[in-house]
Order: C-alpha cells, then sequence, then structure tokens
C-alpha cells in the first residue's frame, strides 16, 4: 500500500511523464489532443479552464506546484491558442489563480468534436 510521500511521487512522475510526451507533440498534434480533453465535458458544458483542461492530462494535477505544473499549463494554453486560430475554441478570459485562461467551444468546434473531424481542421493546407 502506498504512503501519502509515495502517491505525491508517483503522481509527480505521471506529470513529468505526461509533460514530456505533449512537449514532444507539433502544435497541430498538441491542439488536438488538448481538443480531446474537451470532449470529456460533454456536449452541455459552457467553458473550460487551463486548469481543467490540464486534469484531463494529469488528475488532480491542481494540488501539485511546481515546473511541471506550470509547463503543463503553457502546453494546455499553447494547444488552446491554435484552437483558437482554427475557430474551434473561443478566448473567454481569465478564470482566476488555479484555473488560469478561460475558453469556449465554438459551434465549429463542437461540430468538429461531434463528427470526428478536429485533425482535418487542425491540419495544415495543402502546398
Amino acid at each position: 500500500m502506498f504512503n501519502r510521500k509515495q502517491k505525491h511521487e508517483a503522481q509527480v512522475a505521471r506529470l513529468q511523464e505526461e509533460v514530456g510526451r505533449l512537449r514532444s507533440l507539433d502544435s497541430a498534434r498538441l491542439a488536438g489532443e488538448v481538443m480531446a480533453g474537451c470532449r470529456a465535458f460533454g456536449p452541455d458544458f459552457d467553458c473550460i479552464t487551463t486548469g481543467g483542461l490540464a486534469e484531463q492530462f494529469v488528475p488532480r494535477v491542481g494540488m501539485l506546484r511546481g515546473p511541471a505544473t506550470e509547463e503543463l499549463s503553457n502546453l494546455v494554453d499553447e494547444g488552446a491558442q491554435t484552437l483558437i486560430s482554427a475557430g474551434l475554441l473561443a478566448d473567454n478570459g481569465w478564470g482566476g489563480v488555479g484555473d488560469g485562461n478561460t475558453y469556449l467551444v465554438t459551434r465549429a468546434g463542437r461540430g468538429a468534436l461531434a463528427d470526428g473531424t478536429v485533425e482535418q481542421v487542425l491540419a495544415p493546407p495543402p502546398s
């Protein structure tokens, strides 16, 4: 049975692993992963925060502090910015400490999630 310190260390290791994985993705793939996190909130939610999206990658990440937590938030925000540029998310301001930026899933974003076309929307145009 894990004690509290072992659980914390395991969660930090999971966080670092996930940050490394997300860091290795190109911007379109990162955005696709962030958009997939929006799906978990269901069709009826109004908005989603950076913190809420980060929780989709590492549950209970809000309980952790440090550089890896900050980097996860930055990566989620980077993906969200790509989604805003693609018209799948809209900026909804600042959610507050621990929440970060707040985003709305646009009608186009909801449609792309429902149709499974997020990757096509994010794909660079053929040259």
